[in-house]
């Protein structure tokens, strides 16, 4: 309709009025830009919101997994301390019992822990960090997702210690499969717990498998490099607990 008024306009040579329907072609063009513009910073502004509320469920998520390991963790040092109290006793003095034997046993457990990455890596791969206007909140999540405390806790969990490879070869499949049964508890999400429990085994058995233990000439110094990682584990752990909890805090209040 414009065009035909323009051309009419040139025809007539009503130069006035074709300068008005060019005014009119122009402030057109411009608002639709504008409101273009305007619709598309909008929609960016609904998935950052939307992306942002997903990375702080997956970094609450995070902070819940951690407490859970670091938990689970100390109740591993826990028994390592207490069998490595035996290993390093007067062997005079030695009290060869059942609680002993889950204590070296339960040493060897772990409990793996990975990050819930899904949303920044898929902002990542999209491209679409930049959705994140907060420049410092950008770099922190970098962090923490890349190279920070949680990824290098997650690559230690990973690397299975020779300790654990030890004891277990050295542990009756009978006795491992009360334990499994009887002295641990896998029965809830991301849950697992150590329990004591009654020996399956007569006296004189346990007494053969804490010697069997304490003659393998590679066991105690691999407790002791164990009990060492566990540390320096629950160090990283306990730090990424706090960074997720920081970021968290810091996306609630840019989705205030």
């Amino acid at each position: 309709m414009i065009s035909r008024r323009i051309t009419e306009h040139v025809k007539a040579q009503n130069w006035f009025a074709v300068g008005i329907d060019f005014i009119i072609v122009v402030v057109g063009v411009f608002i639709g830009l504008q409101v273009s513009n305007w619709n598309d910073a909008r929609a960016d502004q609904v998935r950052a919101h939307e992306f942002l509320e997903r990375l702080h469920s997956d970094l609450a998520g995070d902070a819940s997994s951690i407490r859970v390991r670091i938990e689970f963790n100390e109740d591993v040092l826990g028994y390592a301390n207490q069998a490595l109290a035996y290993a390093e006793e007067n062997p005079s003095v030695r009290n060869a019992d059942w609680p002993t034997v889950l204590a070296f046993f339960q040493a060897s457990q772990l409990f793996p822990y990975s990050s819930i990455n899904a949303t920044y890596d898929e902002l990542r791969s999209a491209g679409e960090l930049g959705l994140i206007n907060n420049q410092n909140l950008r770099a922190a999540l970098a962090v923490y997702y890349i190279t920070g405390s949680g990824v290098q806790a997650s690559y230690i969990i990973r690397l299975v210690p020779e300790y654990r490879k030890t004891i277990r070869g050295l542990t009756p499949s009978v006795v491992m499969r009360h334990i499994w049964d009887k002295c641990h508890d896998e029965s809830g999400f991301e849950q697992q717990r150590l329990l004591p429990c009654e020996t399956p085994i007569p006296e004189n058995q346990t007494q053969s498998i804490l010697a069997a233990y304490l003659d393998n000439p590679d066991m105690l110094a691999q407790l002791r490099f164990w009990i060492s990682t566990l540390i320096t584990l629950q160090n990283l752990l306990a730090e990424n607990e706090k960074i997720a909890l920081d970021l968290a805090a810091q996306i609630e209040a840019e989705l205030e």
